[in-house]
């Protein structure tokens, strides 16, 4: 799901944001670069405070293309570019710092002004650690403002659109940065600063509809509810195909409590996408949370339409039969479920659990049997299917033990399987010797469990 949420953001990535900015050619370094930076910003500094010098646009637009440059410093030198590289232009390292993470080598260079790390030898991320300025982009921005006012003659137009075009391009790569590095509060202000100087008069109201879509995806992860609703609705008013605007749509007005406009936003994703198994499942899962049953079995029958092969589907349509007490389709509809994918865990649980609940019923329609034929009927039926209990938990229990690692989902899993299991060989071991046996087994399995 998220893979497809962000398919537009992905696309910041593949393509350079740098296209325009001019690359250091000749002998120029990181390290030479910096100082001439650093200098040039100290000069500008100072022509600041010099009226003959800051009543001028072109000085403002100048100083704008400082700041720029000053943020634009390490990425054109590291951004897609090899390790052989990356040694070359930034020279020794003071040290290198190894690491194995989940398989992968991580391998930290660390260099006067910053340090790169890489994973399997790609650059993985990188951090500034002696910075020219704390925020090139805000001064930038500032200083462009600045030219704009003092361009009362609109002389410096052309010079000042294609600045701020550059400072867009920057605020869009400064907020995929935040975002590969999970500050999602410092992504959304990045992206919407850049929108920002879409709606300026002098770019004409430039329309970006896959960056405010995907402003609106970083608000949602940001926990900025309204900004998330906002930039959505803005996307899909000018035009965006992306269903799964309606799918964040809806979780924002449900955070909000506002569930007829949640709903309301996913029946118009349907009408949008009839053909979208997202919304599909957003609206089965929306049914069945309110056990509005035939509602969700409505939309699980359009999905299967779509996929029939798809075992989430299936499994779901049965847990409804067996919500219902149609056993007989639920178990049919579980079988059906685990032919598709015979590894399908649930579909094996729910099988237990409806032998397991249907003997018990057994149990308890014998005992209150006072013919004594009928009761030893009743018995022996509930005996059975008792133990038709045993081979689905089994199973259970031999996908989730087989796990190289598990998760504390799967112990919880593995506690109740157990769990049945024994209150299964209890009872049988009664009838039966060899249950004892099973008996103690699963009890020691509970005793051990972590």
């Amino acid at each position: 799901m998220m893979n497809k949420l962000f398919a537009f953001f992905v696309l910041i990535f593949c393509v350079s944001v740098f296209d325009s900015i001019a690359q250091t050619e000749g002998t120029v370094t990181p390290k030479s670069e910096y100082a001439s930076l650093s200098n040039l910003l100290e000069r500008s500094d100072t022509d600041a405070e010099n009226p003959k010098k800051n009543s001028k646009p072109k000085f403002w637009i100048k100083r704008a293309d400082i700041f720029m440059n000053i943020y634009n410093l390490h990425p054109k030198y590291i951004e897609g570019q090899p390790l052989i590289t990356i040694k070359f232009n930034y020279g020794s390292e003071k040290e290198i710092i190894k690491e194995q993470k989940n398989g992968s080598l991580y391998e930290t260079y660390v260099y006067r002004y910053v340090k790169i790390t890489f994973k399997d030898g790609q650059v993985s991320s990188y951090e500034e650690t002696k910075k020219i300025h704390n925020k090139p982009l805000k001064e930038a921005s500032n200083a462009l403002k600045k030219a704009v006012e003092l361009d009362t003659e609109n002389k410096f137009n052309d010079k000042i659109k294609e600045s701020y075009e550059k400072l867009y391009k920057l605020y869009v790569h400064a907020g995929g940065r935040a975002y590969r590095d999970k500050d999602y509060k410092n992504s959304l202000a990045y992206f919407e600063n850049g929108l920002k100087i879409n709606d300026l008069d002098l770019l004409e109201g430039r329309i970006d509809t896959a960056i405010i879509y995907t402003t609106g995806v970083v608000a949602s992860l940001a926990k900025e509810t309204d900004k998330t609703i906002k930039y959505l609705k803005e996307a899909g008013k000018h035009g965006l195909e992306e269903p799964n605007i309606y799918i964040l749509l809806k979780n924002s007005y449900f955070e909000k409590g506002d569930t007829l406009k949640g709903v309301k936003a996913l029946n118009q994703g349907f009408e949008s996408f009839p053909d979208n198994l997202g919304i599909n499942f957003e609206l089965i899962n929306y049914y069945l949370a309110i056990d509005k049953g035939e509602d969700a079995l409505s939309y699980i029958k359009i999905a299967q339409e779509k996929d029939p092969t798809n075992v989430a589907l299936v499994f779901i349509e049965g847990t409804l039969y067996d919500k219902q007490g149609d056993f007989d389709k639920a178990l049919e509809l579980y079988n059906n479920a685990i032919e598709i994918n015979p590894d399908f865990m649930d579909s094996y649980y729910n099988k237990g659990v409806i032998y397991y609940n249907k003997a018990q019923s057994l149990y308890s329609d014998a005992n209150k049997e006072r013919d004594d034929t009928k009761y030893k009927a009743l018995l022996e039926e509930a005996t059975e299917t008792l133990k038709k209990t045993i081979e689905p938990m089994n199973r259970c229990i031999e996908l989730v033990e087989g796990k190289a690692e598990k998760t504390t989902e799967d112990i919880d899993n593995l506690r109740s399987i157990y769990g049945t299991l024994k209150s299964v060989y209890y009872r049988l071991q009664s009838k039966d010797d060899s249950y004892k046996e099973k008996y103690d087994e699963i009890k020691s399995k509970i005793d051990n469990l972590k």
